[in-house]
């Protein structure tokens, strides 16, 4: 069948404007005796999702889908990837196209590589060969029905109780910070969680390849880039967008993944009164993040130093949330806390908190400058000890839009470890 076809086109605008009956109406399947079969085989040609992978996607335990190969589908259900019987009678190519027309995207031999997001939040990437051996492959990754709060990941146990508290103050303190951490290892879900945090009466600029960031705030403004054309014209860029965001009037900007040279707007942003804005970069521990934005860096023509002292001067934090199978299990928590800091020509890394898998909490020598930098911002930490663990100094002086929760009560770390985080709804 040809997705491309002008009746195929009609029929897929109709339905992503929700004329699905009208739809089905000029396909022909729709009168009186139409079976359900048809019916379904009707929102698979307009979704492009066929009935099969859509049981597998409904399944809400899962989180990322991957087909490839010689009839091979792989599937994380939120305890690592594990290979499973291929239910598919149509070839791999044309599962892939079908997704990638959903996604608005073309895929064919001239444009070999879609990177796109189906309606209904479903990331999907695929590559055809030559440039995939052997065959096409495609990766589905799942984003949950609703974004998580911080109360949802303190059940989950992503966060102890101290963490979530110190967290929930660094954005209300508008703390500029860097969530790291690998693939797969929450950083998205958590930066979402924490600007949910933030006061109604910010306004806040997202801005991302593809969209995956959800963020329960009555005031967020989502830009996204725009890849060449087949001609190799009509491009946005990240850096664009990012230009494009400062002149917007954003309290806070927000960058979904820093990988490329736009480093160097966000550094910018980050040292031109742009307080509390937020981005996620890949990075296997916080200490690695010099590395990490210094080869990024390079991308953008800055040399090393250049990066180092925007970065000591513009990132308050760095919070690293760690992915690691211990056991049978995969577990993913956030780890650690630390300030960075532009000493001697280099961009040190210190550590102010650090969480186990077992939800023990140890104070680092940065400790006492993180408290600092909360003092500086209106807030403090209080002693571990004590029932309040973080309180406003002056509530006049934070910016809140009322009263912030305050925890009534003090949960010892030991008593919350932390579990794999699965998606919402999804029974731990």
């Amino acid at each position: 069948m040809n997705v491309y076809s002008d009746d195929n086109k009609e029929r897929l605008m109709l339905a992503r404007t929700g004329h699905a009956s009208k739809a089905a109406a000029q396909s022909g399947y729709f009168h009186a005796r139409t079976s359900v079969k048809k019916w379904h085989s009707l929102q698979s040609e307009l979704g492009g999702i066929n009935p099969t992978l859509r049981a597998i996607l409904n399944d809400r335990t899962v989180t990322d889908v991957f087909i490839h190969g010689d009839k091979e589908l792989w599937i994380d259900r939120g305890k690592g990837i594990e290979k499973t019987d291929f239910p598919f009678e149509e070839d791999i190519r044309t599962i892939a196209t079908r997704l990638s027309a959903a996604c608005g995207k073309r895929l064919d031999d001239a444009s070999p590589i879609v990177d796109g997001m189906l309606p209904e939040g479903i990331r999907v990437h695929a590559i055809l060969p030559p440039l995939a051996v052997g065959a096409p492959i495609i990766s589905l990754r799942i984003q949950q029905q609703s974004p998580f709060s911080l109360d949802e990941l303190l059940r989950r146990k992503m966060v102890t109780q101290r963490m979530r508290e110190l967290l929930e103050t660094m954005i209300q303190a508008r703390l500029s910070i860097f969530v790291c951490g690998a693939t797969g290892s929450g950083k998205t879900t958590l930066l979402g969680a924490l600007l949910a945090t933030v006061a109604p009466t910010q306004r806040i600029i997202c801005i991302e390849e593809v969209n995956e960031l959800q963020i329960t705030h009555p005031h967020v403004v989502y830009l996204q880039e725009r890849q060449a054309n087949v001609q190799g014209k009509g491009s946005v860029s990240m850096s664009e967008l990012l230009r494009a965001a400062m002149r917007m009037r954003p309290d806070r900007i927000v960058l979904g993944e820093c990988r490329g040279s736009e480093v160097r707007e966000v550094l910018s942003a980050l040292n031109t009164g742009h307080e509390g804005s937020c981005a996620t970069v890949h990075a296997n521990t916080a200490g690695d993040v010099p590395a990490r934005l210094c080869a990024l860096g390079a991308l953008a023509g800055m040399d090393e130093k250049a990066v180092y002292a925007q970065a000591g001067a513009g990132i308050d934090a760095v919070v690293h949330v760690r992915r690691q199978m211990i056991g049978s299990r995969l577990y993913r928590w956030v780890q650690e806390v630390a300030i960075p800091r532009y000493q001697h020509g280099a961009l040190v890394i210190t550590t102010a908190l650090r969480c186990h898998h077992d939800g023990s909490i140890e104070h680092m020598p940065a400790f006492e400058q993180l408290q600092e930098i909360l003092r500086e911002r209106g807030c403090h930490l209080a002693d571990p000890a004590t029932p309040d663990m973080i309180k406003p100094l002056d509530s006049q002086n934070v910016a809140l839009s009322g009263p912030r929760k305050v925890s009534s009560s003090y949960v010892s770390p030991q008593s919350t470890g932390c579990t794999p985080i699965l998606r919402k709804g999804v029974d731990t």
